[in-house]
């Protein structure tokens, strides 16, 4: 019998198999190679709901906010939202984990803790299954069991080019049947390990890649509308980014009743009602409000630390180090520091009687700076809310405070498509019953009820030795508030003025000790500008007079920055970038400016318009200049890629890709640009070398000539490429394997193999007998003229495409396995079985 770890590592071997289909290849390379995943054909000419939808709402004071990330399946070219509004709305982008956050503000996450104690159960014998101890999973939403024919789906989401589900299962057989339906590969021989992990009711995450569908058109974070260069009929399954509407009205409304024309039957909702009382949709029964949270509870939950559980003890018993430890788990931000931004825009807008703020409108600034790079994504939305982060908590500073006035309603369940279609949704007051409004009887985390774990909780008490996590900013909500406007922070004023300096004279050799009148105004202006805690352009002014710049530079800078302030930012950088090179000293004071990021980044996006030599340079020192923040070096450096002239010029950039994780992107859009420029065998050795461009390329593969990437496939002198072109002919259909034929014909005059100078693979297609009949009999041939011409390589790479299974199965034989295998001898008899002597005879009179 296998050992535990040994089974463990079968396991982790067989998956890894299972998923990698285009691993690279082994010593002995030649052989079968199945496609790349295939494009989704559209099912349905529809668009329809999947998944659950979610829907927040705050309404107060006549201004309503909406945020939704609604999930469909169906055609891409038909894919679309079309959402009915009382009123003209102000449009945002929301993070894509938003709905996460406001669950978590609901029920915050628990630390657990565990008291360490030493015991000889320590050492009691583990699971067969796991070499350690299996233990029921904490992340289960209740006790039920599953049925043995039954799989839960816990969540299913996109990530990256794959798709990624995990799932609760029944039983092996469960499991098989779920990815069989759903296009996922289920290993073969790992049921009874499967069936350990059911019966400790561990869950199970599938992956699958998803080439040339969902990567285009499932906006990832950052991005403001799909990309619609996608092959007919392809398909889209998943969640479109999520996105905030805010408007006035005088009642709090939901509109949603086209929703009902995107799906069959009734669909999953949960709605979250932030409003003045705790509230119900009319015509939705009332069991389906499954919690009410008052204002005052969400404000401390997103405020103070995440609640502690110790389990086996009191947090007096906890050692040391958890201790430590604590404060940097219990900080609240990864886990609901967007709900808390999001509450806080809401209570200004409210407040404030204006459906925007200044906050929101620099972030759109910043998304539009990064889209006109081609900067999409997590790395991206990250950057730009670490320098949106003091202008947030300022902002929530001055209005969370009004959130300790509302209550938010949790309204769960599956919603009358009749009650739908009538009318927008209304609502009404209603308060819950208090004994079913808790988290064991709704946990918004796990959207069901919760699971009691024991132990003792402590809220939002700082632990003893344990350092607060919450910045004193965050604790003072309730008092420095002020009538809702965004007003500057007077803190940290400087103590002293521009004193200490005396003189108005040049200074001399001599060094006298006076400052020079521009420096002195220099130094007033950073002065000015740091009390008000402002920027005004004349700090711009004041760094370039300081830099030993002239008055009228600094006048132009100062002119600058006003022009790319304004609304029509855009347009100010086309103009300003007709001054060419002569305008570059001032460009990179603006974009080196730590005070307004937007005008920087859009003096960034006027140098790359320049586009000279010079202008490169520039870009090249702002990215290298560790000074400068990492969101102005990822702008400076996806410039540089986007001025690249050639693959090669953009490979010699990777490096600034990998240190700036932000431009990834970029940097493989713009080499795809150039490989799909080329030719086929271009695009196949951008492939080998860079992965992610798969998803990018597969389209124009899938639409190069056959003949082409058979030519790749036989001739590349890149093993890989070798095998991705085998990859992507398997994509083809009918017609291939009689071009494969043709290919691999046998010619008597011919010095070398059709193959020569690499491994030959053939595409894993559905083989028809008369066709893996013709590509068997010419392998033969060839077989037959390598072994008379002491080419002993050869024969073997024909021999081992000669035992693929699917040629085999579909030529109507059954080849050995051993070393009898790669013998002539043995191939001519195997022939003669099959086909008969006289076919053999054929053979033998070509090959002499």
């Amino acid at each position: 019998m296998k050992s535990k770890r040994t089974t463990l590592t079968t396991i982790l071997a067989t998956l890894a198999m299972s998923l990698g289909s285009m691993a690279p290849a082994s010593a002995d390379p030649c052989g079968m190679v199945p496609p790349p995943p295939p494009l989704e054909l559209a099912t349905s000419a529809t668009i329809e709901r999947i998944g659950v939808q979610k829907t927040y709402v705050a309404h107060s004071k006549g201004m309503e906010t909406m945020v939704l990330r609604p999930g469909f399946q169906g055609n891409v070219e038909e894919f679309g939202m079309l959402i009915p509004f009382p009123s003209p709305p102000a449009l945002r982008k929301v993070d894509d984990n938003i709905f996460s956050h406001i669950a978590a503000a609901i029920d915050p996450p628990e630390v657990i803790a565990r008291v360490q104690r030493v015991s000889r159960m320590s050492m009691a014998p583990m699971s067969r299954a796991m070499g350690g101890a299996v233990a029921k999973s904490a992340m289960a939403r209740d006790e039920s069991e599953l049925a043995f024919d039954e799989v839960r789906v816990v969540k299913q989401e996109a990530v990256g080019m794959y798709e990624v589900a995990t799932l609760a299962a029944g039983s092996p057989k469960a499991l098989k049947r779920w990815m069989d339906d759903n296009n996922f590969r289920y290993p073969s021989g790992m049921d009874e390990v499967v069936n350990d992990y059911v019966a400790s009711k561990w869950f199970f995450v599938a992956i699958k890649t998803n080439v040339g569908s969902k990567a285009g058109v499932n906006p990832r974070p950052g991005m403001r509308e799909a990309n619609a260069k996608r092959p007919a009929g392809t398909t889209f399954n998943g969640f479109v980014q999520a996105m905030g509407f805010r408007f006035e009205t005088k009642d709090l409304v939901v509109p949603m009743r086209l929703s009902v024309f995107n799906a069959a039957g009734n669909a999953r909702n949960i709605v979250y009602v932030l409003t003045d009382k705790p509230t119900k949709i009319s015509g939705i029964p009332e069991s389906y409000v499954k919690r009410q949270i008052s204002g005052k509870r969400l404000y401390q939950n997103v405020t103070n630390p995440l609640p502690l559980r110790v389990i086996g003890g009191t947090k007096s018993d906890l050692a040391p180090y958890q201790l430590q430890s604590l404060a940097q788990r219990r900080d609240p931000t990864p886990h609901n520091g967007l709900a808390k931004e999001l509450f806080g825009a809401d209570m200004l807008a409210m407040s404030t009687g204006k459906m925007t703020n200044p906050v929101e409108d620099k972030a759109k600034a910043l998304l539009n700076i990064g889209e006109a790079f081609g900067m999409r994504g997590v790395e991206i939305d990250a950057l730009n809310r670490e320098e949106l982060a003091e202008q947030t908590g300022r902002m929530a500073k001055q209005s969370l405070d009004r959130l300790s006035r509302m209550t938010l309603s949790v309204i769960d369940g599956e919603f009358d498509r009749n009650v739908l279609a009538k009318a927008n949704l209304k609502f009404a007051p209603h308060r819950m019953a208090a004994k079913s409004n808790s988290k064991m009887n709704y946990d918004a985390i796990q959207q069901g009820p919760g699971v009691n774990m024991g132990g003792k909780l402590y809220l939002w008490e700082v632990a003893a030795n344990e350092p607060d996590p919450v910045p004193s900013l965050f604790r003072v909500f309730a008092t420095d508030v002020d009538d809702g406007r965004l007003n500057p922070n007077e803190d940290n004023r400087p103590s002293t003025g521009v004193g200490g300096f005396t003189g108005t004279g040049g200074g001399g050799d001599g060094g006298s000790g006076t400052m020079p009148l521009a420096m002195l105004i220099g130094l007033m202006g950073i002065g000015f500008a740091l009390h008000r805690k402002r920027l005004q352009p004349a700090i711009v002014a004041a760094a370039l007079l300081l830099a030993g710049s002239g008055l009228a530079s600094a006048q132009s800078v100062q002119t600058m920055v006003s022009q790319f302030e304004a609304d029509n930012g855009e347009d100010a950088i086309a103009r300003i970038a007709k001054g060419g090179d002569d305008t570059l000293e001032s460009l990179v004071a603006v974009a080196t400016s730590k005070d307004h990021p937007v005008a920087a980044g859009r003096a960034v996006l006027a140098i790359v318009k320049i586009g000279s030599s010079n202008a490169d340079a520039q870009l090249a020192k702002i990215s290298q200049n560790g000074a400068n923040s990492v969101l102005v070096r990822s702008w400076a450096a996806a410039g540089r890629i986007q001025l690249a002239r050639s693959s090669d010029e953009l490979m010699a950039l990777e490096g600034l890709s990998q240190g700036l994780p932000a431009t990834r992107r970029p940097w493989t859009k713009r080499l795809a640009l150039f490989a799909q420029n080329g030719n086929v065998d271009d695009m196949l050795i951008a492939i080998t070398r860079v992965p992610e461009l798969r998803a990018e390329l597969t389209t124009a593969l899938q639409a190069a000539p056959t003949n082409k990437l058979i030519e790749a496939m036989l001739h590349s002198s890149n093993m890989q490429t070798r095998q991705q072109a085998a990859g992507f002919l398997g994509l083809k259909g009918e017609g291939t394997g009689k071009l494969m034929a043709e290919a691999l014909r046998f010619d008597k005059n011919a010095s070398e193999t059709p193959w020569h100078g690499g491994p030959l693979y053939l595409p894993g297609i559905a083989w028809s007998k008369k066709d893996a009949s013709a590509v068997a009999n010419q392998l033969i041939r060839w077989m037959v003229w390598a072994d008379k011409n002491g080419k002993t390589d050869e024969v073997r790479v024909a021999a081992n495409n000669l035992m693929a299974q699917a040629i085999a199965q579909g030529a109507g034989y059954a080849p050995a396995t051993g070393s009898e295998a790669y013998t002539v001898e043995y191939w001519l008899g195997m022939w003669t079985k099959t086909f008969g002597s006289k076919a053999v005879s054929r053979i033998l009179k070509d090959v002499k």
